[in-house]
C-alpha cells in the first residue's frame, strides 16, 4: 500500500476502511509524495498492489535503532523463517521477491540494505524510502493494520512468473562533477580539495541562476526542510555498466555534505537534475522496457 496521506489519522482511517473490506495480515506500505496508476499521477490518495491467492507471503518489521546492518540480516532472517512456515515446500518453479520501505528520517538505509541483501543474496528487492509530499517532517511505514515511525518493513513472496526488476529515476546528469577528496562513511568533507558544501552550492548557482547566497540561505542554519534543490540537483554517481545512482544529501553540518548514503574517497560526483516531466519519461521508458521483456520471453 502506498499513500500520499500525510496525516497520520489519516492513515488510521484509510487502514481501518481497507480493513473493512479485506484482509491486511500481510499488509506493508509506506507514505509517498505521490502515485503513479495507470497513467495518472495523484496525490492525497492511495495505491494498492495485490497479489492472488498462488503467491506465498511473509512479512515483518523493526524499529531502526543501533547498528542498522544487523537489523536487517535480524529481519531478513525473521521474514524468511516465517515464509519457511506458510509455504514449507517452495517449488524449483518459483521465484522468491522482496519488497521494502524505510523511514526517510531515520539513519542507515544502505546499511539495512546491506544487511538484507546478505541473508536474501539473489533476491530481487525493490521499495523504497518514505515521503510525505516534500514536507520532509514526518514520514510513515505500514504495518498490517499499524502506522510506525522511524522503521523498516519488508515483505518477502513467493511468485510462479517470472520476475525482472527495472528501474529508472528520470535524473540527467549535468556538466558539473567534482571528486571526493575527503570523506568518512556518508559524511563527505572536500570536494576537489574544497569545503564540499561550497562546491556543491556554486555547482547549482551556475547552472540555475540563484545566487550563492541564497542557495546558502536555504541550506542554512539547520533547518533542513522543504529543500526542492536536494530533490531537483542531487549529487550522483557512475556505476562500470553506465548507470548513474543518486547519493540524496541528507544534512548540511559547516561546510559538510552528510550523504544518505556511504560514498568512498576518490569517487567522482555528479550533479544531476531533473523535473516533473523527466519523472513522468522516465517511468514511461520503464513500462516500455517491461514490455519489450515480456515479448522476449514469449517468443522464448
Amino acid at each position: 500500500l502506498l499513500t500520499s496521506l500525510t496525516k497520520k489519522e489519516d492513515i488510521i482511517e484509510l487502514l481501518n476502511g481497507l480493513k473493512s473490506k479485506i484482509d491486511v495480515s500481510k499488509l506493508i506500505g509506506c507514505t509517498t509524495a505521490g502515485e503513479f496508476s495507470e497513467w495518472k499521477f495523484t496525490q492525497n490518495g492511495a495505491l494498492l498492489i495485490v497479489f492472488d491467492e498462488s503467491c506465498k507471503v511473509a512479512i515483518g518489521y523493526k524499529e531502526v535503532k543501533d547498528n542498522p546492518k544487523e537489523i536487517g540480516k535480524s529481519l531478513a532472517k525473521d521474514v524468511l523463517n516465517k515464509l519457511k512456515d506458510v509455504s514449507p515446500k517452495i517449488s524449483l518453479d518459483e521465484k522468491l521477491i522482496g519488497f521494502v520501505f524505510f523511514d526517510w528520517n531515520s539513519d542507515g538505509e544502505y546499511e539495512i540494505v546491506e544487511g538484507i541483501s546478505s541473508v536474501l543474496s539473489g533476491v530481487p528487492i525493490v521499495g523504497g524510502t518514505s515521503g510525505d509530499c516534500f514536507k520532509f517532517e514526518r514520514t510513515f511505514q505500514i504495518y498490517k493494520d499499524n502506522v510506525l515511525e522511524n522503521s523498516v518493513v519488508i515483505a518477502i513472496g513467493t511468485c510462479s512468473k517470472k520476475v525482472d526488476v527495472i528501474y529508472g529515476h528520470g535524473y540527467k546528469t549535468t556538466q558539473y562533477y567534482a571528486r571526493v577528496t575527503k570523506a568518512e562513511g556518508n559524511v563527505v568533507y572536500e570536494l576537489d580539495g574544497k569545503p564540499a558544501f561550497e562546491v556543491y552550492a556554486k555547482m547549482i548557482s551556475e547552472h540555475t541562476g540563484i545566487s550563492y547566497k541564497d542557495i546558502v540561505k536555504k541550506f542554512k542554519p539547520k533547518n533542513f526542510r522543504n529543500l526542492d534543490l536536494v530533490i531537483l540537483y542531487p549529487l550522483g554517481i557512475h556505476d562500470d555498466v553506465g548507470n548513474y545512482h543518486i547519493r540524496f544529501i541528507k544534512s548540511v553540518e559547516d561546510n559538510a555534505l552528510v550523504l544518505m548514503h556511504k560514498v568512498k574517497e576518490g569517487t567522482f560526483m555528479v550533479m544531476m537534475e531533473t523535473t516533473p516531466e523527466n519523472i513522468k519519461n522516465a517511468r514511461k521508458e520503464v513500462i516500455e522496457k517491461i514490455k519489450n521483456n515480456v515479448i522476449k520471453t514469449k517468443q522464448l
